[in-house]
């Protein structure tokens, strides 16, 4: 089982980690160590394994364990720089030791996935609540002057959206023209159907008011 274990891990660190061309010999030579070491072993194994041969092996698994350990950490200190190019979908990869140089092969791409960070839709805007709008219909009503009116329903469109249905509801609150203009030029930019707003001018009595919204509004 240990060396069965020793062999997996030599396998690991001879495929998975690509050697700088300086280095290659060095780190070929020690691994070729490493297998002649194992190859002792497992000729020691064939035979009958007495006591004076375990503390042999024990030994040499120490002393394999401790150039695996070595080798491992000289590998790992290696940075890989990795590129796709080519219609072809290549993966070039190069790999840096130190300052000895570095070497370089390719694997072929069997499938590229482009990844996309979506952005969250925009949560859709919702008009006033019945509730509350019924009480800014009562509050502007309550109001005597189309000055304080417009006040109140200022402040309410600072924080809140209508639709065309409610703009038609709250522009009558406005006795004369000007009041009503000013009212309608409040609430557009605060209508989240505007596609509808034509329907709003069927609140104005003259079509000079009309007019005055479209030119106010840029429309």
């Amino acid at each position: 089982m240990l060396l069965r274990s020793l062999l997996t891990a030599l396998m690991v660190l001879t495929f998975s980690c690509p050697l700088a061309s300086k280095a290659e010999a060095r780190d070929a030579a020690r691994l070729q160590h490493v297998l002649d070491e194992l190859d002792v072993m497992a000729a020691m194994l064939d035979g009958r394994v007495n006591e004076p041969t375990r503390r042999e092996l024990l030994r040499k698994v120490i002393e394999v364990r401790g150039q695996l350990d070595s080798l491992q950490e000289d590998l790992l200190r290696q940075s890989a720089t990795v590129a796709i190019d080519g219609p072809g979908g290549s993966l070039s990869v190069t790999v840096d030791v130190g300052q000895e140089g570095a070497s370089s092969g390719s694997v072929e791409v069997v499938e590229v996935v482009e990844l996309v960070e979506m952005d969250a839709p925009d949560p859709e805007p919702l008009p006033m609540a019945p509730g509350p709008f019924r009480a800014l219909l009562a509050a502007v009503e309550d109001e005597a002057f189309a000055d304080e009116k417009a006040v109140v329903l200022e402040t309410a469109a600072a924080t809140n959206l209508f639709t065309v249905g409610q703009v038609r509801q709250l522009l009558p609150l406005f006795t004369f023209s000007d009041g009503r203009v000013a009212a309608a030029v409040t609430l557009y930019p605060r209508t989240i159907d505007v596609e509808n707003w034509f329907q709003v001018y069927g609140e104005f009595d003259f079509d000079s008011d009309k007019e005055e919204v479209r030119e106010r509004l840029g429309l």
